[in-house]
């Protein structure tokens, strides 16, 4: 059976494309008419932050195989170079930490999957971020499986 595991399509939506908008539209607005002046150091942390999520890539698992890309091209990751993964913006970004330095923020920050837990109080459940940290192998029968939990009071009493 194929394995596949990639970055969620809205997400991306989200992350790639309006998120570099606003943050340009933001700086922009800081900026008016007079460009060349002082006023381009306040709109520097918002240019920064839309080169950010320029560079957040996308993810994909296949076949046992990880691959990303930032814009066309996509490159590989061998599995024994990710040292760890991390949500740093749970319902949209992401992080791999590799064994050597990715340009240009040190760490691969990718759009994250889709989250399988449903409870938005609870901590999310990546399956990406959990094939990535070694947790538990994945398989698409996993995809649709809900995590059962023992029942401990509330409605319905069972």
């Amino acid at each position: 059976m194929q394995t596949e595991l990639r970055s969620a399509g809205p997400a991306v939506l989200i992350v790639k494309c309006w998120g570099p908008l606003i943050w340009v539209i933001g700086a922009l607005g800081v900026f008016g008419a007079d460009f060349p002046t002082w006023r381009f150091l306040p709109a520097l942390p918002l240019l920064l932050l839309a080169v950010f999520h320029l560079s957040v890539a996308v993810v994909e698992l296949r076949g046992g195989i990880i691959r990303y890309r930032r814009l066309f091209k996509w490159a590989e990751i061998q599995s024994e170079e990710v040292l760890s993964a991390r949500p740093v913006w749970p319902p949209l970004i992401g992080s791999i930490k590799l064994k050597k330095f990715v340009f240009p923020w040190g760490r691969l920050y990718f759009v994250l999957d889709k989250n399988r837990e449903s409870n938005p109080f609870r901590r999310g459940l990546f399956p990406l971020l959990r094939y990535l940290n070694e947790e538990e192998p994945y398989t698409n029968s996993q995809s649709s499986a809900v995590p059962t939990e023992p029942r401990s009071g509330g409605w319905p009493p069972g």
